[in-house]
């Protein structure tokens, strides 16, 4: 680790007198500081990842560029990374790309949408929730037969869309349906299940969330 990031220094012309201090002082900040002698191809993948980090670092740019900075990485491994990501954002310009919507909700003080190559939404993440405010968002998990569920949905006209969940339980099926915020389906929703005698297992409300902005604004812009 050490002898790459000296080799980083001397590629970024970092001057020869300070480049031993610069490389002790970016390894204690990305935290390899304990793996300094060990070969890079036997470290673990977070630490592999911290010493990318360390690399982009060097010679103090003012922007760093990270492209999914926790794939790959352990629940632990995110949480660090994610502190680490925090911390450098004081003293650094940090361009974070992901479609991670928890990462970017956790990280991001501003947000920009690309969808088909193209700019669609530059805001805060509170100023783009706010996009999709009077709509309401109800979750909710059916058991029974898939395509009476979805035909029950699909063809009433209070639901202005609807998001299958990828993932279900054995004979149920997940779904967050949308509707206006002043017009309240649970009810609805109810008697409609009783009389086709799918038990509703789960009920509730959903509040947006980016990934609901995401969906919301590329689905209106064409493909994803």
């Amino acid at each position: 680790v050490r002898e790459y990031l000296q080799f980083v220094a001397e590629l970024k012309k970092v001057p020869r007198n300070d480049r031993a201090e610069k490389v002790n002082l970016i390894m204690k900040k990305t935290k390899v500081d304990d793996m300094s002698e060990r070969l890079i191809r036997y470290l673990s993948k977070g630490y592999k990842q911290r010493v990318g980090l360390a690399a982009a670092m060097m010679g103090e740019p003012d922007i760093l560029i990270l492209d999914e900075p926790t794939v790959g990485l352990d629940p632990n491994q995110i949480i660090e990374m994610r502190e680490l990501i925090r911390e450098l954002s004081k003293n650094h310009t940090i361009l974070l790309s992901s479609h991670i919507m928890q990462e970017i909700s956790a990280v991001c003080d501003e947000i920009i949408i690309i969808n088909n190559g193209k700019m669609i939404a530059k805001d805060t993440p509170d100023n783009l929730i706010n996009m999709i405010k009077g709509t309401s968002a109800i979750h909710m998990v059916v058991k029974g037969d898939e395509d009476i569920i979805k035909e029950t949905v699909e063809n009433m006209p209070d639901i202005e869309k609807i998001s299958y969940d990828s993932e279900s339980e054995e004979n149920t099926l997940g779904m967050t349906l949308y509707s206006s915020e002043d017009n309240d389906i649970r009810e609805t929703l109810f008697y409609a299940f009783a009389d086709k005698r799918c038990p509703i297992l789960e009920l509730h409300r959903s509040d947006n969330s980016l990934e609901d902005v995401f969906l919301e604004i590329t689905q209106e812009g064409g493909a994803q």
